[in-house]
């Protein structure tokens, strides 16, 4: 394996850290890498996830608790999750995405070999630890329960005897504050990219799906979505800080397992597994129960496969993103114009 022909030389300051410059290590680093990846993507641990829920619930708590107590001076102590927590929890998210970002940057600012790239590696940083740390608590969820891998309990009693664990409660009001909070984040903070009204598209038709499956009880449908969707956004963050960094050979693999990851998931098990489930099995179910088919089926549907189109059209620009590595020797996002345009000068120069 050469790490050369796919990502190549790099047009940053710094020694890159390549396949030759690690030596003896790098086989070892490759492996290891390599091994923890496919141990988070495919065997992932319950007991971490478990830990993680248990301080995800006390936290969705305490902003609970402040909120009612600034807004009404008590606290409603009924044990359960409201939906209005999701206001100091957005609230937090927008606080820590861009103060975490900004801290992360000053402190790899000096070891980056391009410090204008301090900002993005921070961002893409906090995101990447923020869907590694969601994904943990979601398998957590689906390992605990019995909708994963017989989808068809996702729709018995949906309408009738089905109930949201506090679990459950506290993972969804968690992940729509995320995206709620992003979608400021992407709007008034972030900078543009080329495709920045299909990321805006992306986020609000992940919050109306998050925020309608939760209204309408359709919980369980919704975690196995949210399932095919943290995993892969974790090697494609963490994929960008390690290029920024110039960690060529371990940017490399990362990027390889973000391209099986995405397969996986968003492309198979997504599509042919959980939009499955929801044109054919939720109909099935509910109608043998008695019920009249699922509600906003149409609309429900709609959501999903517009998500599975942005999935398709993403994973075409990261093939594009390979392709420009094997032919220009070059790795850039290419949703990002100044950074291409910048190696077209750089090119010119040579």
């Amino acid at each position: 394996f050469d790490s050369s022909s796919f990502f190549g030389e790099t047009t940053t300051m710094g020694k890159e850290i390549t396949f030759d410059t690690l030596g003896i290590f790098a086989w070892p680093a490759i492996a290891v890498l390599g091994v923890l990846q496919v141990w988070f993507a495919f065997f992932t641990p319950v007991s971490v996830g478990q830990w993680l829920m248990s301080n995800v619930i006390q936290i969705s708590f305490a902003a609970q608790d402040t909120l009612l107590y600034i807004g009404f001076g008590h606290v409603v102590e009924d044990g359960k999750l409201h939906a209005l927590t999701l206001v100091p929890l957005s609230a937090a998210v927008v606080v820590v995405l861009y103060g975490a970002k900004h801290v992360v940057a000053k402190l790899v600012e000096r070891r980056l070999p391009n410090g204008d790239d301090a900002l993005k590696f921070g961002e893409c940083f906090v995101r990447a630890t923020y869907y590694m740390l969601g994904f943990f608590c979601c398998w957590y969820i689906v390992s605990t329960e019995d909708y994963w891998p017989d989808t068809a309990n996702c729709w018995r009693g949906v309408y009738t005897t089905q109930t949201r664990s506090q679990n459950e409660e506290a993972y969804y009001l968690l992940e729509l504050s995320f995206y709620v909070g992003g979608i400021f984040v992407h709007v008034f903070i972030d900078k543009p990219l080329k495709d920045f009204y299909v990321m805006l598209l992306h986020h609000v038709v992940t919050v109306c799906l998050i925020l309608f499956s939760y209204l309408m009880g359709h919980h369980r449908i919704g975690v196995l979505v949210l399932m095919c969707h943290d995993v892969s956004d974790v090697f494609l963050d963490y994929a960008k800080c390690l290029h920024y960094l110039d960690y060529d050979i371990l940017s490399t693999v990362t990027f390889i397992n973000l391209l099986v990851s995405w397969a996986y998931y968003r492309l198979y098990l997504f599509p042919f597994v959980v939009i499955k489930s929801v044109l054919f099995e939720s109909e099935e179910v509910i109608k043998s129960e008695g019920g009249d088919g699922l509600a906003y089926y149409v609309m429900f549907n709609g959501f999903l496969c517009t998500l599975e189109v942005l999935h398709i059209y993403w994973y075409y620009l990261m093939v594009m993103i390979a392709v420009r590595k094997l032919t220009d020797g070059e790795l850039e996002d290419t949703r990002d114009e100044a950074a291409l345009r910048k190696q077209t000068e750089q090119r010119k120069t040579k």
